[in-house]
């Protein structure tokens, strides 16, 4: 038996999740899952939908968005609010918080076990269940702050 490569498998994983959702396959809904694979890294709606318009112009940016929405919600991408406008999509990967500059739009990924021990403790101590989280820190990238004592 052939061994499927991780984008085989997530299709697959979308297409199940289509079938239970009652979505009919559509081909620029393919697109758009075959695209965003291909992309690494953060990506915005608007990026994912130029680089898709290059492979069929006729996929709006409506459908784009909502196929992003339904590529959360399968859980194949995650969703990240980095201002109150502004949305990123990156794959599901392994769990990591984000730092984001609000002046350049840097994305710092990061891994802090005791930021993640500190969130555990706090669920055991409210008696809740965690079944996901999301963490974004927005301020200055030390580029950005460098720029600010610059100006002073």
């Amino acid at each position: 038996m052939k061994k499927q490569t991780f984008n085989q498998r997530v299709k697959e994983e979308f297409k199940r999740f289509s079938l239970l959702k009652k979505l009919r396959a559509s081909k620029p809904r393919q697109k758009i899952l075959e695209t965003f694979l291909e992309l690494k890294g953060h990506i915005s709606a608007e990026i994912l939908w130029q680089k898709v318009k290059i492979k069929d112009p006729s996929v709006g940016f409506a459908t784009v968005y909502r196929t992003l929405k339904l590529l959360r919600e399968s859980g194949i991408a995650q969703e990240l609010k980095i201002s109150k406008n502004k949305s990123i999509f990156e794959h599901k990967e392994e769990h990591h918080d984000h730092l984001v500059c609000e002046r350049c739009g840097k994305i710092i990924e990061a891994v802090d076990p005791s930021i993640e021990k500190l969130q555990n403790d706090l669920a055991l101590k409210h008696n809740f269940k965690i079944f996901s989280h999301s963490l974004v820190l927005i301020g200055l990238c030390s580029s950005c702050q460098n720029i600010e004592v610059d100006k002073r």
